[in-house]
């Protein structure tokens, strides 16, 4: 089966006006590919008129919509569970012919109001009073959680919460002196922390971290609130002190205060409650203000906000002011216009691109999109996972564990063929060209077509790019080797490339060789080599360390005794060594204007200060070395 490439024919076939709600109550599959309807506006149509949609058949599905080159496995599921089968004209037409269904939820919203008497003249000509609303609450304050079982979500953490402050009332000796609630916004931490310690009989009191910056103002009797605050030294502090529960809140688990401060602390984290918990509180609600809702409406506010509540009650508290009712596309309308924007970390965005499901569900804007969250990490998350990942593509068209290992590593090719291609648009994006017009094309090439060919199931977990570690590294070696060729080139004339290949292999050998034969004897020849080439201590660690091969440094290191390496260290640390001083050059205001300035040496040449005038008739070392 090939992979999913949209209809074939968009727009062919007329999409039906349905009666409200006439597919409520049924649940849909869909396999293959419609010739004229896409699949994400498929399942916008029956969530638009009441139904549910599922990635899988069970046996809960009421139809199983089968279009072009559908799925194998489901067909063989919808056989054996004898789940009714429509192609695309028999859903169409369902939609048609269905007829609608009321909302039972909001059947009875509010009573009908009685027939009013015929108006006179005078009447119809004056307009009708508003009446003026003196106090308005907001929904957020009007219906915040009274009691424990109004909370939505996160039982077991509030249960924990209560079971730990119980311990405080019964003088037990408590584990942890303070409790850390970390999650997202708007999921009701703060207010679980304040019912569940009045239920336990504690006076609470909250201070905020934009209102209370210091020790005075933290160190108050009562039960404590503290929302991410800022002096984590003295909160830590006033932790091992406090005789009173300490209840700190956060929204960054992961801040590297924040995990200093955990250190102290029981952890708590809340999780993001479900659909179906936030649809029945928001539709109850709803009821209250009157507000018809379609619960599909609610699904959709409860993605676009990231199951903020807090979010969704401001929302629609703004449009009962001006609308009686939100069906599926007007609250799809708004969730696109009052969307939540959160910021994904890099694990997060690979996972979009690579696990199967996230990848099929976003267009090619939305992976677009992706890349710019940080374009830079991105493609190298993407390069660092994605042979890691069973692709879909290489198991779809079925076939021996052979073939299917044969079409991987042909996606595989097709991928780093891909990401190749990246490097050289990255080139004329950060070159001497500066085109950063093609940074959409970046993001196409190294992050997109990659995930088309790889995405799948992940073997494992998610792995920071390697390359950064190495790049580091070879950036570090890079400048140590430049500061042992500066030193050097007293005695030798070529560069820092010439060093690495030719010196480095016989000098790292030269320098260890007379401590693993000869021990702490051959401590004074190691130290005459090294002030001969004008080298230090730590410029002898560089070396063995960069030496490559068969007997590679970090093997040569660990044969040497520590011993030998300690005497080696004293050895040299009570000497007198030569330095080589690198010479500040003179600017043309230095050295003087005047046509007649005297000649001004060549400062770019290092400057040995420990040389020592030859007399005449004698040869110096460097000659002597010359000669042999």
């Amino acid at each position: 089966r090939k992979a999913r490439t949209g209809p074939s024919a968009p727009g062919s076939k007329e999409i039906p006006v349905g009666a409200p709600n006439c597919l409520k109550g049924l649940t849909f599959v869909f396999t293959g590919e419609l010739s004229s309807i896409a699949r994400e506006d498929a399942t916008d149509l029956v969530k638009r008129y009441g139904g549910r949609v599922t990635s899988a058949p069970s046996s809960r599905t009421s139809y199983v919509v089968v279009g072009e080159e559908a799925g194998e496995k489901k067909l063989e599921k919808v056989k054996a569970l004898k789940i009714a089968t429509l192609d695309e004209d028999g859903f169409l037409d369902l939609i048609r012919r269905s007829e609608g269904q009321p909302d039972e939820e909001m059947a009875d919203v509010a009573a009908p109001e009685p027939a009013a008497a015929p108006a006179t003249a005078t009447e119809q000509a004056t307009p009708p009073a508003v009446p003026i609303e003196t106090k308005v609450d907001l929904w957020t304050d009007r219906y915040a959680p009274k009691s424990i079982k109004e909370l939505c979500g996160n039982k077991s953490n509030v249960e924990r919460l209560g079971e730990w402050l119980r311990q405080w009332l019964k003088g037990r000796r408590v584990e942890h002196r303070a409790v850390l609630i970390s999650g997202p916004p708007g999921i009701g931490k703060t207010t679980s922390a304040r019912l569940v310690s009045m239920n336990e009989g504690f006076q609470v009191v909250e201070f905020n971290a934009s209102d209370a910056r210091n020790k005075k103002h933290i160190e108050v009797g009562g039960a404590r609130s503290m929302h991410a605050c800022t002096c984590i030294l003295r909160v830590a502090i006033l932790i091992k002190k406090t005789k009173v529960p300490i209840i700190c809140i956060c929204n960054d688990r992961q801040s590297v205060k924040v995990r200093s401060l955990a250190n102290y602390c029981m952890d708590l984290r809340f999780r993001r409650p479900d659909a179906s918990a936030i649809r029945s509180r928001i539709m109850s609600i709803a009821f209250k203000e009157g507000l018809k809702l379609q619960p599909n409406a609610i699904d959709h506010l409860v993605a676009s906000t990231h199951s903020d509540i807090r979010q969704m009650l401001n929302i629609l508290s703004a449009w009962k002011l001006a609308h009686s009712s939100l069906d599926y596309d007007e609250a799809k309308l708004l969730g696109e216009r009052s969307e939540k924007h959160v910021t994904l970390g890099p694990f997060d965005i690979v996972g979009k691109y690579l696990q199967g499901q996230a990848y099929n569900a976003a267009s090619v804007a939305d992976k677009l999109d992706l890349y710019f969250h940080d374009y830079a990490l991105v493609p190298l998350m993407v390069q660092e996972n994605y042979a890691r990942v069973a692709p879909f593509l290489a198991r779809a068209a079925g076939g021996s564990i052979r073939d299917v290992d044969l079409r991987t590593m042909e996606l595989v090719a097709k991928a780093s063929e891909s990401i190749s291609q990246s490097d050289i648009v990255d080139r004329a994006i950060h070159g001497s060209q500066q085109q950063w017009g093609l940074m959409s094309t970046h993001a196409l090439l190294s992050c997109v077509r990659p995930a088309y060919f790889m995405h799948g199931n992940m073997q494992g977990m998610y792995q920071f790019p390697g390359w950064l570690g190495q790049n580091s590294k070879v950036g570090k070696a890079d400048r140590q080797l430049a500061e042992i060729q500066a030193r050097m080139r007293l005695r030798v004339a070529c560069g820092k490339d010439e060093i690495r290949a030719a010196y480095v292999p016989l000098l790292s050998h030269a320098l260890t060789r007379p401590l693993l034969t000869e021990g702490t004897d051959g401590v004074p020849a190691v130290i005459d080599m090294l002030d001969y080439y004008y080298l230090s201590r730590e410029d002898w660690d560089v070396l063995v360390q960069l030496r490559m091969g068969r007997e590679s440094g970090e093997q040569l290191m660990k044969q040497i005794p520590s011993n030998v390496k300690s005497a080696f260290t004293r050895q040299y640390n009570k000497g007198h060594h030569p330095t080589v001083v690198m010479a500040k050059a003179l600017s043309k205001r230095d050295m003087g204007t005047d046509t007649g300035a005297t000649m001004q040496p060549d400062l770019e040449e290092a400057i040995g200060l420990d040389d020592e005038a030859v007399p005449e008739g004698e040869e110096s070392d460097s000659d002597a070395m010359a000669d042999d």
